[in-house]
Order: C-alpha cells, then sequence, then structure tokens
C-alpha cells in the first residue's frame, strides 16, 4: 500500500524572520500532525480490513448454508434410489417362489439404473464442490465444432431412438472453439440429454451452430412442451424443479444445468434458453471465436 506523506510550509520575505525556537516548534507540530496522519492512515487500512473480513464471513456463511442445502436434498435424493436396490438386491437374495426371469431381469435393470443415477448425482455434487470452492480448471485446445457436434449427436442417438426421437446436427459453416473437451463435452451432453429426456416420442432435437459478431453459439432445438416463464428462472439454478417432467420417466439432479452455467462461463462465454410454452424450447451457449489462448489449427 502507498505511504501517505505531508509537509508544513512557512515563508517570509522579510529575512532572519524564524529563529530557532520558531524552527522547533514548527518541527514539533510537524511531528504531532505526522502522527495524526499515520494514526488515519492505520485507521482507514484497518476499517477496509474488517470490511473485508466481513465479506469474507458472510461468503462462508453463504457457502456453508449451500452445503448444508446440498447435503439435505442430496441425502434425500440418494435415500430413494438406495431403497429401491436394497429392495431388489433382498428380493434377489432370497427370491419368492412366483418370482419369474422377466422380474428378476427388470429387477437388475432397475439397480442398474438406481445405481447409475447415485453415481451422476455424486459425479454433479463433486463438481458443484469444486466449482464453488473456486478450482474449477480448464485445460484448453482447439476444437472443431463440426466433430465436436457430430461425436455428440452419435452418442446421444441410441438413447433417443429408444424414445424414438430422432437427434440431428443441421450443417454450418467450419468453426474452432478454444475450450477444454472434457468440461464442453459435459454441457453439449447435458443440453442434448435434457432434450431427450423432456420431448415426446416422435419428435426430433436438433444441433448446429453459428458465428455471430466474434462468438459462435451452439444451440440444441427440441418440440418438447416448451418452459413456463416462471420456470427459466430457476433453470440455472441449483436444485432448480421445473414443473415439467421427463416423458420417459427419467431422473434428474437438478444440477446439470446450473453446472453448465459456471463451465461456459469460465470459458468467458453465456448461456441461455428461447422458449415459449407449447412449443418447445432452444438451449444456447456461446464461446469466443479467437482461439488465443489454444494455437490455432
Amino acid at each position: 500500500m502507498a505511504r501517505r506523506w505531508a509537509f508544513i510550509f512557512f515563508s517570509s520575505i522579510e529575512p532572519n524572520t524564524y529563529s530557532n525556537i520558531h524552527i522547533d516548534t514548527f518541527q514539533k507540530i510537524a511531528a504531532q500532525l505526522s502522527i495524526i496522519v499515520e494514526k488515519g492512515r492505520l485507521a482507514s487500512e484497518l476499517a477496509e480490513q474488517n470490511e473485508a473480513i466481513a465479506r469474507q464471513n458472510e461468503e462462508l456463511r453463504n457457502l456453508d448454508d449451500l452445503k448444508n442445502k446440498f447435503l439435505g436434498i442430496a441425502a434425500h435424493d440418494l435415500r430413494n434410489p438406495l431403497s429401491n436396490i436394497q429392495l431388489a438386491a433382498s428380493m434377489m437374495k432370497d427370491p419368492p417362489a412366483e418370482l419369474s426371469k422377466e422380474d428378476s431381469d427388470f429387477l437388475v435393470s432397475d439397480i442398474d439404473r438406481q445405481s447409475q443415477y447415485m453415481l451422476t448425482l455424486i459425479d454433479d455434487l463433486l463438481d458443484v464442490s469444486q466449482i464453488e470452492s473456486g478450482y474449477l480448471e480448464l485445460h484448453l485446445e482447439w476444437l472443431r465444432l463440426e466433430t465436436f457436434l457430430s461425436e455428440a449427436v452419435h452418442r446421444h442417438t441410441h438413447e433417443a431412438l429408444l424414445k424414438k426421437i430422432q437427434v440431428l446436427r443441421k450443417p454450418f459453416p467450419e468453426g474452432a472453439v478454444c475450450a477444454d473437451p472434457i468440461r464442453l463435452r459435459q454441457v453439449i451432453d447435458n443440453l442434448i440429454s435434457n432434450a431427450v429426456k423432456y420431448s415426446p416420442q416422435g419428435t426430433t432435437v436438433i444441433v448446429w451452430a453459428e458465428e455471430i459478431q466474434g462468438q459462435w453459439k451452439i444451440c440444441v432445438q427440441d418440440e418438447g412442451p416448451g418452459i413456463q416463464p416462471e420456470d427459466q428462472e430457476l433453470l440455472f439454478r441449483y436444485f432448480g424443479r421445473l414443473a415439467n417432467k421427463p416423458t420417459g420417466g427419467e431422473k434428474s439432479t437438478g444440477l446439470g444445468l446450473a453446472i453448465s452455467h459456471r463451465i461456459v462461463e469460465a470459458h468467458g462465454g453465456q448461456i441461455g434458453v428461447e422458449s415459449e410454452f407449447g412449443h418447445g424450447s432452444t438451449f444456447w451457449f456461446t464461446l469466443p471465436a479467437d482461439l488465443l489462448p489454444c494455437e490455432k489449427p
């Protein structure tokens, strides 16, 4: 911090105006004033430090409240699948006489589904912990958008076909972005998966990108029920529960979009949704078109 300096200036047009006693008095006054100035500086610094401590304490209280909320919701969300797994395992361990092979296969599938949901929830909670603690690291490299989005569409094709939904990539001009491929995959997978999850059978999900004013805008459009305006405000919050329900009984942790929001922001982009209730939704996010600090392709 810069040090403060002060001085007192006396002058006279008359020679020998000031004697030693005057000089001694002036020096004593200057010494007292310097002490006052220094005390003022210290008081100002102390006030600033107290304000900073108060802000940090408030942030810690908010984080603690968030942690307690997460623990409460996570415990609630984990209890159900654990109970189902325990029940299914118990029935398989000591099966009733009337348990058919079809019922047995269903129990095995249910254990798999419930376990997968629990793993997803735990992974999401770990991501939230990392993000909120400020430890979200990005390992940037350049990615060709055509390849990146084509692979994303391919990953979700089988999942969508089970619900008779098509996932298609619309052609767009060649381009590349500087991004963390693992984190960016997390974002696009979440958007496509949600589009399939909340869309009715026989509909289409379309994925594309377009360059607008020095940014790439990546879009995922569905033909689902759309989102109520009041629900749109909850979309990117942790555990934001919406009125819409998955059309195939799938589960949601309520964390995916909030995590995606923070990943996109860490890349210097934005994320949002355009939706009219009853007419589908288009989720989008932007990334800078400049490939720096990545090495250009």
